[in-house]
């Protein structure tokens, strides 16, 4: 919804700068939902043969809708996590692969949910400044103000609460 939202103004700008960033910031977001539209995707942005830019706009649109039509698998996720672990491979400690691999493993399995691997990655993306990560929507799909909300309920349950 954010990301269709945003790419409405895209098209106002009549950008091809604006586009090409927007891809480039979307990349991993639409690598999970399905990554032969994203590379489809990024074939239209380069845009060869000096195409219009509302036809270069109206075409990647219809990508984009179709990719973002269906949620993106587990595996896709993986596949995306493992992306931006590789990010990291060469400054991380063995015991922190490890760590990473592991908590894949309860993701995969169904034990964790994203997010926590999501914010590990994040954490990396501080640390070591990694300038591509962190432009990137998957690890910020939302605005920072909708993230303002109450967890409680969601991971202590509302019967641990109450007592408190």
């Amino acid at each position: 919804m954010y990301v269709l939202r945003y790419f409405r103004t895209i098209k106002d700008s009549e950008s091809y700068k604006s586009l090409v960033d927007f891809h480039s910031r979307n990349k991993l977001l639409l690598m999970a939902y399905n990554q032969n539209l994203m590379r489809k995707m990024g074939k239209i942005v380069a845009n060869p043969i000096k195409v219009n830019f509302y036809s270069v706009v109206e075409e990647y649109e219809k990508l984009l809708i179709q990719s973002l039509s269906q949620p993106p698998e587990y595996t896709s996720h993986i596949n995306v996590l493992m992306h931006a672990f590789g990010y990291f491979k060469k400054m991380l400690s063995n015991q922190e692969k490890a760590f990473f691999l592991d908590e894949l493993k309860k993701y995969r399995t169904g034990w964790i949910p994203i997010f926590v691997i999501k914010e590990l990655i994040k954490s990396w993306i501080v640390r070591n400044d990694e300038p591509y990560l962190k432009r990137q929507s998957y690890f910020n799909l939302y605005p920072p103000e909708l993230m303002n909300f109450d967890m409680k309920d969601t991971w202590r349950g509302r019967s641990y609460w109450e007592k408190k």
